[in-house]
């Protein structure tokens, strides 16, 4: 009992560390698929993809798994304690019901998606949970946490081209003060071609669809010229990614490349 006592004194006394004044965006290893947390200047917690894909079972209890101990460890310095109260925390994408259970988030973003069972599955469930859905479609453009936001991509009947699943993969730009992120998801060359116009130079790249060739085309990369590129694949990944020629275009734009 003291030692329970003890932990319990050590959690809840136990300060948030964030960086105030600063965004913060970490990359998560989950294997396949993709997983990003943002903190805000103002200490939100964004989670952008949670890794696998809706579903497929055994993809997403690879990622949840590789997620919960990133999270855990990095939210028990911030928001999250297990013995007070749950997380407080925006997901987006493909979040899979495992991380809505145990982490509760306020919000759940969502690009436009026609029916499907799985997609069905998640928004009953982020229903059940009071977490409310929110759909995301280009020309969003809000302020969240002291950072802002807006959405590139999709347009809101993007998924209605059934041959372009990848057509309808939400596009995020987040801005504080002079630095700037871009987070392409699966977005291909037709997607990038639209969305160029909008974006202008960003520090940091979500390079699109974890390095096929199908995205980052030369035009985006010389236009944006990112100063760090990070490509979720995979070890040892069965499709070849990333691509050599997207890292030499991404080393041909002056890019420091990171792939995990």
């Amino acid at each position: 009992m003291l030692l329970l006592a003890a932990d319990t004194a050590l959690v809840i006394a136990r300060k948030p560390a964030i960086a105030v004044g600063k965004l913060e965006i970490t990359a998560i290893d989950v294997a396949p698929g993709d997983s990003i947390l943002v903190i805000t200047p103002q200490g939100k917690t964004l989670l952008i993809d949670a890794g696998g894909a809706l579903g497929q079972a055994d993809q997403v209890l690879i990622s949840a798994k590789r997620l919960f101990r990133t999270i855990f460890g990095r939210a028990e310095c911030h928001t999250w304690t297990p013995l007070r109260s749950p997380m407080r925390m925006e997901i987006t994408l493909e979040a899979c019901p495992t991380v809505l259970k145990n982490f509760h988030p306020d919000q759940l973003w969502v690009a436009p998606s026609p029916p499907n069972d799985a997609y069905n599955d998640l928004i009953v469930q982020a229903n059940e949970l009071q977490i409310a859905a929110i759909q995301r479609v280009a020309g969003d453009r809000f302020d969240f946490g002291g950072a802002h936001f807006e959405v590139l991509a999709p347009v809101s009947d993007a998924y209605l081209a059934p041959k372009r699943i990848n057509g309808a993969s939400m596009v995020l730009k987040i801005r504080f003060k002079n630095a700037s992120a871009l987070l392409e998801g699966d977005a291909e060359k037709h997607e990038e071609n639209v969305v160029q116009p909008l974006i202008g130079p960003v520090n940091v790249l979500k390079v699109a669809h974890h390095g096929s060739n199908s995205s980052s085309n030369a035009a985006l990369i010389d236009a944006i010229r990112p100063q760090f590129a990070l490509i979720s694949v995979g070890k040892f990944n069965r499709y070849g990614h990333p691509r050599a020629e997207v890292l030499t275009r991404l080393a041909d734009s002056g890019a420091c490349t990171f792939s995990y």
